[in-house]
């Protein structure tokens, strides 16, 4: 589930009668591009770990502590904490990912997601050229999603 329908679900009362505290906000397309970019995330990480992939990495506790943060909350509040673990600061043991289209596509949807998280409200920061386009939130797009895998699929067709 997205970010901002968890939020949602946290800041709304729970019914005392069932105890689910249900989301008043419409689901919009973003939401689903954002939920397909985080099993994205989860199947690469959790395919990379059980076939060996990132074993020669000096780093694989880091993966591992990555992939149980991100994906193993049981809470509404472990969830939406443990995902922001995928982009605020962007996990440097990603970069080790089994090969170069994965990792294209494992950033560009990182940063899909970092735009889409990003706070409105970033009036204290200083708007370095690198802040500027994340000072306000742009969802994430069809379109979007559609250049990141582009992007990963011109890396294979130059691969081979």
């Amino acid at each position: 589930m997205a970010r901002e329908l968890l939020l949602e679900m946290l800041s709304c009362p729970a019914d005392q009668t069932s105890k689910v505290r249900p989301a008043k906000m419409k689901r919009g397309v973003h939401h689903d591009l954002e939920s397909f970019i985080l099993v994205l995330f989860y199947s690469v990480m959790k395919r990379g770990l059980k076939s060996g992939a990132w074993d020669q990495n000096s780093d694989i506790e880091s993966i591992r502590t990555l992939y149980h943060t991100a994906f193993g909350g049981h809470t509404i509040h472990e969830i939406v904490t443990g995902r922001s673990i995928l982009v605020n600061p962007r996990p440097d043991c990603l970069l080790d990912a089994p090969d170069k289209p994965v990792l294209q596509l494992l950033y560009t949807c990182g940063y899909l997601l970092e735009r889409q998280y990003a706070n409105v409200n970033r009036q204290d920061l200083d708007h370095t050229a690198d802040q500027l386009e994340l000072s306000t939130r742009r969802v994430i797009t069809h379109g979007d999603l559609y250049e990141a895998y582009d992007l990963a699929i011109r890396r294979i067709s130059r691969a081979q």
